[in-house]
C-alpha cells in the first residue's frame, strides 16, 4: 500500500483517505483543509502500512472511498490509531456481493478481461459523464493495466477470506448516480447499522470538496 501526503504542514489534525481500486493519489490533489494535513492510501497489491506516520497527530479523520471503504476497515483494525470519526463514501463492507457490492458476475468478468480500453471504460462509468472523466483521466490513468489487475486479484483474495471486520463508520454518503456501488445496494448494507446517511446527487466519482467542505466547515 502506497500512503502519500498531499498537504504536510505539520497540523495536529488529519485527514487520511483510502482511495479506491485502481486510483493514485493526485486524483485528490487539489483538496486542502484549515490546519488539517491529508494523506491518500492506494495501491493495495499488498497490506503494509506503516501507522508510525500518524502518531503525532491529536485528531484523525477516515474516508473510505468505494474499495477503499473495505480497506480502511481492514488496514485500522489492526492499529491502534484512534479515530475520531469515520466516513464511507460510495461502497461497503461488502464490495464483492450481488446483494450489497458489486455483483459477483460483474466483477470476476472484469478481473479475467481486463484491457486499457476497459479499464478506460471503467473510467468512465465512475466518473458518470463525459465531461468530469475529460477532467480526470490523465490522474485515473497513471497506472498501468498490470499493476491494477494485480490489485484487483489481491482485493479479491482478501475481501473472500475476511469476514466481520471490527471497526465503526460514522457517517455513509451514498450517490445517487453511481454506476458501481448503486445506490440501492449500498442502502440495503448501511440501513443495518446505525450511522448518519447522506444522500448526494453526484456519480461514483463525487466531488470530494463539497463532502470535505460539509464535514469541516
Amino acid at each position: 500500500m502506497k500512503q502519500t501526503f498531499i498537504t504536510n504542514n505539520n497540523h495536529s489534525d488529519l485527514l487520511l483517505i483510502f482511495s479506491g481500486w485502481g486510483t493514485h493519489a493526485d486524483l485528490f490533489s487539489g483538496l486542502s483543509i484549515k490546519e488539517t494535513d491529508i494523506c491518500v492510501c492506494y495501491d493495495y497489491r499488498n497490506d503494509s502500512f506503516d501507522s508510525s506516520l500518524f502518531l503525532k497527530y491529536k485528531h484523525i479523520t477516515v474516508i473510505g472511498w468505494s474499495f477503499g471503504v473495505w480497506m480502511a476497515a481492514y488496514t485500522l483494525s489492526k492499529t491502534n490509531l484512534k479515530i475520531d470519526k469515520s466516513i464511507a463514501v460510495n461502497g461497503t463492507m461488502r464490495p464483492i456481493d450481488d446483494e450489497y457490492g458489486i455483483p459477483q458476475t460483474i466483477f470476476y468478468s472484469t478481473l479475467q478481461s481486463l484491457t486499457d480500453e476497459s479499464f478506460s471504460k471503467f473510467q468512465r462509468r465512475i466518473c458518470g459523464n463525459v465531461k468530469k472523466y475529460d477532467k480526470f483521466k490523465h490522474v485515473l490513468s497513471k497506472r498501468d493495466i498490470q499493476e491494477v489487475t494485480n490489485e484487483l486479484n489481491a482485493l479479491k483474495h482478501k475481501t473472500d477470506s475476511i469476514n466481520d471486520i471490527p471497526f465503526l463508520w460514522n457517517i455513509a454518503y451514498i450517490a445517487d448516480k453511481d454506476l458501481i456501488f448503486t445506490a440501492d445496494r449500498q442502502k440495503a448494507f448501511w440501513n443495518k447499522y446505525t450511522l448518519q446517511i447522506r444522500k448526494i446527487n453526484d456519480s461514483h466519482l463525487p466531488d470530494f470538496k463539497c463532502i470535505l467542505d460539509e464535514l469541516f466547515n
